[in-house]
């Protein structure tokens, strides 16, 4: 009698299973990490611009000091959406490597009411494979809006201040 799998864990997935997804997530993960570096980089120029020993502090009128400010939380909550998707692509490529095992050890299971367990088991994780997916799109396309306003106020604010 052959040894049927009980948990996911033991069922033995190749990287040849996942090397397609996990070389996509892996171009997204990339994409995310730039716009991470762009925003810290835009938040790090205004430390620098703007620390209080400069010359620049005192000098910003008020209207343009809210631009700035819009900017700068611009710019964190791009640093943060880049965060959450690349938080985001992790778990769904987790998903991904549950859900084939799932299928694999469906494929060996023989009793019917493991099987039943084990289909109820591999819809929830396809469910949160999708949300995640979801979530995960959602948060680089906000993230990418909150860098370009951050930047276009950043912009602004800068040539005000330079200009007056």
């Amino acid at each position: 009698m052959k040894k049927i799998p009980t948990h996911r864990c033991q069922i033995p997935i190749t990287a040849d299973d996942i090397q397609v997804d996990r070389s996509i997530a892996d171009l997204y993960i990339g994409f995310s990490g730039e716009l991470l570096r762009l925003s810290l980089i835009g938040i790090g120029a205004f430390g620098f611009l703007f620390k209080p020993e400069a010359p620049l502090f005192g000098t910003v009128p008020a209207p343009v000091r809210g631009v700035l400010i819009t900017a700068l939380v611009m710019l964190m909550l791009a640093a943060c959406l880049a965060l959450l998707h690349r938080y985001l692509a992790s778990q769904s490529i987790a998903y991904q490597v549950s859900t084939l095992r799932s299928m694999k050890l469906l494929e060996v299971q023989e009793d019917e009411e493991a099987r039943t367990r084990w289909k109820a088991d591999l819809e929830r994780e396809r469910l949160g494979w999708r949300r995640s997916l979801l979530w995960s799109g959602k948060a680089i396309a906000f993230c990418a809006v909150a860098l370009a306003l951050g930047i276009v106020c950043s912009v602004v604010g800068l040539l005000a201040v330079f200009s007056a």
